[in-house]
């Protein structure tokens, strides 16, 4: 099995980020022993992420990142009061940080239409109001 990081250093300076990341804001579930933790995953790189997350584990947590039909193992490196960072055991492809920040742009949108698409149809008598958050 080939190293997670090849091309990559395999130290970086205290509190210093591996790769760039893209400011997001999409819903992701970080899945660990503690449980399921809804979230929304704030940044992106290919080497880790930051989750606005309740009761974020604490360091060294290993968990399961899912979003937008994407998924990563990870480990939380650092945690705060309602967020942590996570580094991804392999790297996400750049193809797909990019796909994400396109994503996120049209989110709000997308979900609006969807809010509005379950009004009309609890209001004709065909579905049930599903929650945005």
């Amino acid at each position: 099995m080939a190293a997670p990081y090849p091309s990559l250093p395999t130290q970086t300076p205290l509190g210093r980020r591996l790769c760039s990341r893209v400011r997001l804001r999409l819903p992701a579930e970080f899945i660990s022993l503690d449980g399921n933790h809804r979230c929304w995953l704030e940044n992106l790189s290919t080497s880790g992420a930051r989750l606005l997350i309740r009761d974020a584990p604490g360091n060294g947590a290993a968990g399961y990142l899912m979003f937008a039909g994407h998924e990563a193992f990870s480990r939380v490196v650092w945690h705060a009061w309602q967020s942590c960072g996570i580094a991804f055991d392999e790297m996400l492809p750049l193809e797909t940080v990019i796909a994400m920040r396109h994503l996120a742009e049209s989110f709000p949108e997308m979900e609006r239409r969807r809010h509005d698409q379950s009004i009309r149809d609890w209001v004709q008598g065909r579905g049930r109001i599903v929650g945005t958050g």
